[in-house]
């Protein structure tokens, strides 16, 4: 695969692995001093991103000039002396943001990143992503090796540090994403094919036979789906018109704002699960746009992944479920992990690996509660005592809303008991740090590697607090103290958790809370 960036936050906007290849030719001698911001011509910045030993690595942004999709940059890595002075080894860069590098060695740089394992979707910078339900997103690792003087990259390599779980939700998306042939399924009645021709061509009775059926399949509760297509001589595809047929009504297939706008044109194209369209004219200068799909199963709603076994490393998008029960929930949830350097917030020098602090979680509502279910592994356990909380082991869940900001602290209490306390609140910026009592349940238990944790939120009151909407800004995070019992490290994921109606949701609101 090719990693991409992913610049959602995950505690940072995180520095993502090129698949882009080095060069290796020292630059000529020069007087050159790179410095932080915009260089003389006016077109090129420079930021410094990390410096060890003998060396500093810098990104470089160079403004190319206009282009289809606006305005174009190239972007590369480059790698200094400590005055700032280029030594020739450099890195054709295409997927690089401020994050998380450092040097593990004298001559060792080591990236750590998201990346998405979602579609591209057509050039317009301000279109919808193809959506798949949740941030499909895994950590990366790229470890680059200088040659004693700097001026070459004597090995570059890459590696998921999710393998299995990555694997996993590859084959998932794979299989949805499987390529089908369509087919005409059974006689289309010629008056629902005259009206469908009819509606197509926006009212227009003649001439409107070019439009021909390439689609015609019946699901559920007698609804057929029945697409026309207009090809031009060359057999390529103008236009798609795709139609909802039920008891010998026509209409069309209910978009509403999916591409965009309403009545974008489009082409259709058909997966094993999914029907997809691509706008025709909807993205950057009238280019074609992005492509959204829809259930083939259920044509009404997304054609979301099914979450039950996945686990990814980035909280973006993460759909809280209804479920039955707690045991129900967990099955369906998906699984959240925070184990690498791109996850720790703060203490990066205190921590040492997966070990010593990671944390693996899911989310649901079971009732009118908020449910988490956690599983931290720490090699040092330190409950709360007497002492101050913050420098006990414990979970911090933040919350924003339209509203309001909420941070709670989950303390690992006496008997097995969790005790809530509330630690921030306000609006943005205007958020006041606080110490009171947060009305909630839960419990904790010590595991093999660590500790479990199990609590419940009500809902009505977090939302009150909050603001109604159907998505919050949110970050679980772990806190770990060290032996003297003084915080040491936090490490999490931040993103945001989805409260739709049902999952997949229905095309209508999905269509009203991802405005364009």
């Amino acid at each position: 695969m090719n990693p991409k960036t992913l610049c959602s936050p995950v505690l940072l906007c995180l520095l993502l692995l090129s698949g882009a290849g080095w060069a290796q030719e020292p630059s000529a001698e020069t007087d050159e001093r790179l410095v932080e911001g915009s260089a003389s011509d006016g077109l090129t910045q420079h930021h410094q991103l990390v410096c060890g030993g003998r060396f500093c690595v810098w990104s470089r942004t160079e403004t190319i000039g206009p282009c289809f999709v606006g305005t174009c940059y190239s972007y590369s890595l480059v790698v200094t002396d400590r005055k700032g002075k280029p030594l020739g080894a450099s890195s054709d860069e295409t997927g690089l943001s401020n994050g998380r590098a450092r040097f593990v060695g004298p001559r060792q740089v080591e990236f750590v990143g998201l990346v998405s394992l979602e579609e591209d979707n057509g050039d317009d910078p301000e279109g919808r992503r193809r959506e798949v339900g949740f941030g499909a997103a895994m950590m990366w690792r790229r470890l680059i090796t200088l040659s004693q003087d700097g001026s070459k990259i004597t090995s570059d390599t890459r590696e998921s540090l999710s393998p299995k779980h990555q694997a996993l939700l590859e084959r998932r998306l794979e299989k949805q994403r499987a390529p089908a042939e369509p087919k005409i399924k059974g006689r289309i009645p010629e008056a629902v094919l005259a009206k469908a021709r009819t509606l197509c061509a926006d009212g227009n009775t003649e001439g409107n036979e070019e439009l021909k059926p390439t689609l015609y399949e019946c699901h559920g509760g007698g609804a057929c789906v029945l697409v026309l297509e207009k090809t031009s001589e060359s057999s390529y595809k103008e236009l798609s018109c795709a139609l909802k047929v039920k008891n010998g009504n026509v209409e069309h297939l209910e978009l509403g704002t999916l591409l965009g706008e309403d009545e974008q044109q489009y082409v259709f194209s058909l997966d094993a699960t999914r029907y997809c369209f691509t706008c025709t004219l909807c993205g950057y200068r009238g280019s074609s746009g992005g492509t959204q799909c829809i259930s083939r199963e259920r044509p009404g709603h997304m054609a979301f992944l099914a979450t039950a076994g996945l686990h990814v490393d980035s909280a973006q998008s993460y759909p809280v479920q209804q479920a039955s029960s707690a045991s129900a929930g967990a099955a369906s949830a998906l699984t959240v992990h925070a184990h690498t350097v791109g996850h720790v917030s703060w203490g990066l020098d205190n921590w040492r690996d997966a070990k010593d602090l990671s944390l693996a979680w899911q989310a649901m509502r079971v009732g009118e509660d908020l449910r988490f279910q956690v599983e931290v592994e720490d090699e040092l356990l330190q409950p709360a005592g007497d002492g101050p909380a913050v420098h006990s082991d414990h979970l911090e869940l933040d919350f924003t809303g339209p509203r309001a900001h909420l941070k709670l602290g989950v303390l690992l209490a006496e008997d097995g008991k969790v005790q809530l306390r509330l630690w921030k609140r306000g609006e943005g910026t205007k958020a006041q740090e606080v110490d009171e009592p947060y009305a909630a349940a839960g419990t904790w238990s010590k595991t093999e590697r660590g500790y479990r944790v199990e609590v419940s939120l009500p809902l009505a009151p977090l939302r009150e607090a909050l603001g109604d909407t159907k998505t919050y800004g949110f970050a679980m995070v772990a806190s770990d103290a060290d032996e003297k019992k003084r915080q040491e490290t936090l490490l999490g994921n931040r993103g945001s958790l989805d409260f739709w109606d049902e999952y997949p949701p229905a095309i209508e609101e999905y269509n009203r809370v991802r405005t364009r």
